[in-house]
């Protein structure tokens, strides 16, 4: 992904800004999907518009999968697996 902005450093710069936002969003979704789970929900679901490839790359490496493949807000969903009863 590549844009031209009027910061100084150009594209290059930019890609770097982008890089450390996506690890940010990433930390904060790590740490809903903990929480989530500590309270102990079944599942996270989330939508994303169909043309913002970095948040789905983003869901699908988290572990999220698709639940509605089709339309411009596709949802996708976490579940979790509860542990054994002792």
């Amino acid at each position: 992904m590549e844009y031209r902005s009027a910061h100084s450093g150009g594209p290059q710069r930019r890609r770097a800004e982008l890089c450390g936002a996506y690890r940010g969003w990433f930390r904060f979704l790590a740490r809903l999907i903990d929480r989530a789970t500590d309270e102990g929900h079944l599942a996270l679901r989330a939508r994303a518009l169909a043309e913002n490839t970095p948040s789905i790359a983003m869901l699908r490496r988290a572990g999220f999968v698709s639940r509605s493949g089709t339309g411009v807000l596709p949802e996708f969903e976490l579940a979790f697996t509860r542990p054994a009863a002792p």
